[in-house]
């Protein structure tokens, strides 16, 4: 199976250039307002609470950064269309890998706001991609809109 979409299982033949069955795993325990890294370790943030787990694949990662998926999945209706609009983006924006975004709604999912830390950087990259109006506007003329109302 050279060069196949099964090389995440491991291909002995790329084994030589990285190519493993092994997953890259963190953990956390989201313990009220105690977060518990894996090495135990507890880091205290009052009052903190969890709106969602974003899990995206390197088809988004490698176009996207960090804080771009969390301000777009912030601002997202529902959990659904944030993982749409992540996927969305990264297309728009070059993505040339095959991508998967999954979001996980947690307790405060909704709750939570703050600022769009990156939405002129979006927008900018969004511009310099083709696309000629805002990544939520352009969206919201869909069937959804990748801004709460």
């Amino acid at each position: 199976m050279q060069g196949s979409g099964d090389i995440s299982l491991g291909d002995l033949q790329f084994k030589k250039f990285g190519v493993t069955p092994e997953p890259e795993v963190r953990s956390k325990l989201l313990n009220g307002t105690a977060v518990l890294y894996e090495d135990s370790i507890p880091n205290y943030a009052p009052g903190n609470e969890w709106s969602s787990a974003i899990l995206v694949s390197d088809g988004i990662s490698s176009t996207v950064s960090d804080q771009e998926v969390v301000d777009i999945a912030r601002h997202a209706q529902n959990p659904k269309t944030a993982a749409e609009c992540i996927l969305s983006f990264s297309q728009k924006v070059g993505s040339g890998d095959n991508g998967t975004a999954i979001v996980v709604p947690l307790k405060g999912w909704g709750k939570i706001t703050g600022p769009d830390k990156t939405k002129e950087l979006r927008e900018y990259r969004l511009k310099q991609a083709g696309e000629s109006i805002p990544f939520y506007r352009f969206n919201r003329l869909q069937t959804h809109s990748c801004r709460r109302k």
